[in-house]
């Protein structure tokens, strides 16, 4: 028995790449048995793109095979036949395989290209880069930053104010004497709590009504001052006898009589009563003074 094994590529020119068909026929093999050896993902250069298959409807006496394979570097490639296995009636098994064939793999690079030996692609280099621009982009964020904050606190400030020159100074003055004293600070021993809350809200109106620098002021500095001011010389006198108490409460610790907290913040009322514009009287003023009188006496 004479076995024939016939490999064919269609088409037998390629470009690298290109997908084409590789048959082989088997004649003579009469009844035997015979199997394709399964492809390990290559045949010589070329790649595998399926199995070797049987193709049917094919004359008595033959069997054909094909698979699908694609080879990637140009030339004259030699491709060698798939092996088979042979098993005769009498149960005797051989390997064979048909000769090599040849396929032309031209190059996809231009003519004159294609023989130039392409080196392989380098990594990445590693340039050092510089550190000022990293040092040039804190500094500017830092600035903006410290910018924006300043922008923030002027606007803060001219937005309190503005609306703090919307109030008179003697209305502030009157809301801030009747929030001091439904505190009742007194009644609970809060003498320097007391004390200190009404020497602000005077020297705020002192410096708001007559542009002193109350606040920024000691006792001392603002008796000298105070004469810039047009008010009477028992007014005077009252105002820093209730200075002189508020700064022993403050700073000495001192403890003043319920009768002398609540003088002087009646005087607060009047002292404000007097100095303010006469076309714009406080309401209910007198009873509330009243009302402070009656509740820290008790």
């Amino acid at each position: 028995m004479s076995i024939e094994i016939n490999s064919t590529a269609f088409p037998n020119s390629i470009t690298v790449g290109d997908k084409f068909v590789l048959n082989t026929l088997i004649t003579g093999a009469g009844n035997s048995q015979i199997d394709a050896i399964p492809l390990d993902g290559k045949l010589g250069d070329a790649v595998c793109f399926s199995k070797i298959i049987e193709l049917k409807n094919q004359s008595s006496g033959s069997i054909a095979y094909s698979c699908t394979l694609s080879i990637y570097r140009p030339g004259n490639i030699w491709l060698p036949s798939p092996s088979f296995i042979i098993i005769d009636s009498s149960g005797y098994s051989t390997e064979a395989r048909g000769d090599s064939i040849m396929i032309t793999v031209q190059s996809v690079l231009p003519e004159g290209v294609a023989k130039v030996d392409i080196a392989d692609i380098k990594g990445p280099k590693n340039i050092p880069t510089p550190l000022w621009p990293f040092l040039l982009g804190l500094f500017i964020i830092s600035a903006l930053l410290v910018a924006y904050f300043i922008y923030k606190r002027r606007a803060e400030k001219t937005f309190v104010e503005s609306d703090m020159a919307t109030v008179p100074p003697w209305d502030s003055a009157f809301q801030e004497l009747d929030d001091l004293s439904k505190k009742r600070h007194p009644e609970f021993g809060r003498y320097h709590q007391f004390y200190f809350e009404l020497s602000q809200i005077l020297r705020r109106y002192i410096e708001a009504q007559f542009n002193l620098p109350a606040l920024e002021s000691t006792t001392f500095e603002l008796e000298k001052d105070i004469s810039k001011a047009p008010l009477a010389d028992d007014t005077v006198k009252k105002l820093f006898k209730m200075f002189g108490r508020a700064d022993l409460a403050k700073f000495a610790k001192s403890r003043p009589s319920l009768n002398d907290t609540v003088s002087d913040l009646e005087f607060g009322y009047e002292l404000i009563k007097m100095t303010m514009p006469k076309t714009n009287p406080p309401a209910d003023t007198e009873s509330t003074e009243k009302n402070i009188g009656d509740k820290q006496l008790v």
